[in-house]
């Protein structure tokens, strides 16, 4: 019998561990991206096709007989797996949720309509609108291109003066569709994975988000086991399993934002997909869930069977470039590796690359993976780890 063939869209930094999973699986990998991506190296085949081109792809998947479609750690491919999917009568995520999950203002009508736990938030075309909007929230107010990922096009406005460079950047983004203006939450910020199987809660893995400084708060790590009580994780899940069901998902793992405030858990956003920076690593290592091999598994149809073991706390932290340029050297001290909890130092970019300034998830240059006694410990280590790295950007 033939290997199943799988197709992944996107070959970046964060699908790199998923295609190595299926390669290693004994599947055939096909990877679908633009430019020059390290996934493209470990696939068997690849197609140099845009992650949103889904006539193309599906032109594609038909001819070479694809029997399933997956991503990690991107919203911005979601639509198109769920496009094949239909088109091809193939399981996994189907167009309707594709879209709902995708489309942030898609996502908070649904979420109005079915009483699901979320900002007050207003749909705005023209800046009037949004000053509209602002009047009725009041300021603070977070400002959110629709259909991107990331953190892309997502700017806090404390200030009136704010307010228009906010939304025309927004709009940019969204590519001349409405912008979100939301109340801006105040609480503690944290994610968790749900594992959805039949329409059921299989396992809800939540953990601790590391953000870089309000007022946009980016994710630059995560760490398990979460600090929140159990009654807090509890609404969390309550609120997720509701918020799945509002947007149709039956079998995915999903990459859930939430945010703790005074008034109860509030979900952010969720994406019918594994989560990124690191958060599969971190839940194998401590929940014993390979979030990877689920996602494989749900996207041929199967129905796995979710087993937990408790294992160490665990921490990833991502490397950021100091500036913007050509990375010159990069060099972990040797001893490191043999530190007791570290798992794994990686660099994303071979020397010689251009590298970013970090500003969005997608600008890491690198990872650092540790275990300790609990989450403070593992991600002070991580951190301490990465100030021993040398890293050089000209």
């Amino acid at each position: 019998m033939r290997p199943k063939h799988i197709l992944i869209l996107g070959a970046g930094v964060y699908q790199v561990p998923l295609i190595r999973r299926a390669v290693g699986s004994g599947y055939r990998v096909t990877v679908a991206s633009y430019g020059d991506y390290p996934g493209m190296k470990i696939a068997h085949d690849v197609w140099h096709v845009d992650t949103t081109d889904r006539e193309t792809l599906l032109s594609l998947a038909k001819k070479h007989k694809i029997d399933a479609v997956t991503t990690t750690g991107t919203d911005v491919a979601v639509p198109a797996i769920g496009y094949l999917n239909d088109s091809l009568g193939l399981p996994g995520v189907g167009f309707e949720t594709a879209i709902l999950t995708s489309d942030k203002i898609l996502m908070q009508r649904r979420f109005k309509d079915k009483r699901v736990s979320a900002a007050r938030f207003f749909e705005c075309m023209t800046l009037g609108d949004a000053k509209s909007a602002v009047e009725e929230i009041g300021l603070p107010v977070i400002i959110k291109a629709p259909n991107s990922s990331g953190s892309r096009g997502v700017t806090v406005v404390d200030s009136g003066d704010r307010l228009e460079e906010a939304f025309r950047f927004s709009k940019e983004i969204a590519s001349g569709s409405a912008v979100l203006v939301e109340e801006f939450l105040v609480g503690e910020e944290f994610g968790a994975q749900a594992v959805i199987v039949d329409g059921e809660m299989a396992a809800f893995l939540c953990h601790n988000d590391m953000v870089t400084p309000p007022p946009v708060t980016v994710p630059v790590g995560h760490s398990c086991p979460t600090r929140l009580p159990r009654d807090v994780q509890d609404e969390a899940r309550d609120v997720c399993a509701r918020a799945a069901c509002a947007l149709g998902v039956t079998d995915a793992v999903c990459n859930c934002d939430l945010i703790h405030t005074k008034g109860g858990v509030r979900v952010l956003e969720i994406g019918a997909r594994v989560g990124a920076t690191g958060i599969p690593e971190i839940v194998l290592l401590h929940y014993g869930i390979d979030l990877y091999k689920l996602a494989l598994s749900f996207a041929l149809g199967e129905r796995p069977v979710i087993s937990l073991l408790t294992g160490p706390a665990s921490a990833i932290r991502i490397v950021e470039a100091p500036r913007s340029g050509s990375l010159v050297s990069y060099r972990a001290p040797e001893e490191l590796m043999g530190r007791k909890g570290v798992v794994a130092i990686d660099l994303d970019y071979p020397v010689g690359s251009s590298v970013r300034k970090f500003c969005v998830g997608p600008d890491r240059i690198g990872s650092v993976v540790v275990t300790a006694e609990d989450a403070d410990a593992a991600e002070w280590f991580a951190d301490s780890i990465i100030q021993e790295l040398h890293i050089e950007v000209q």
